[in-house]
């Protein structure tokens, strides 16, 4: 397989496929009958001429993804860099990472074992694999 094979074709095939993932499948299929419920006698012509309008000149253009792996400049994840306008760097000292990371373990109830192992062979390790590798952003935000 050549290394064009791996790349959307064009910008408009890139954004219906993010906007694919952001929408979802049940959407697609949930929208109109919603609409259609709420109709009422006077039909929802304004409100879906106001839903086209707003998707496409605030909701497109702002389609955020968020990554832990985006700016890693290893491959494959070094190849998807070039398919956003901006990237953007949370730089979180390292002790706070690891204090939110216990936290939402301790939170949801792990028994202290697990809660470890799940800290130590995972989460941990790949914060400060992606702390340690990734590079590239235009903006960088410190947490001090």
């Amino acid at each position: 397989m050549t290394d064009q094979n791996n790349r959307f074709s064009s910008r408009l095939t890139f954004l219906l496929s993010a906007l694919g993932i952001a929408v979802g499948t049940g959407n697609i299929w949930r929208f109109p009958r919603i609409v259609a419920s709420n109709a009422g006698e006077d039909g929802a012509g304004a409100f879906l001429v106001a839903w086209i309008t707003f998707l496409f000149l605030w909701s497109i253009p702002l389609i955020i993804v968020e990554g832990n792996y985006l700016l890693i400049n290893l491959y494959p994840w070094s190849k998807l860099k070039s398919f956003f306008d901006v990237k953007i760097f949370l730089n979180i000292p390292k002790k706070i990472l690891h204090k939110r990371s216990f936290d939402r373990w301790y939170n949801l109830k792990k028994s202290e074992i697990k809660l470890s192992k799940k800290l130590h062979e995972n989460d941990i390790n790949n914060g400060e694999f992606i702390f340690d590798k990734s590079h590239g952003a235009d903006y960088l935000i410190v947490e001090t």
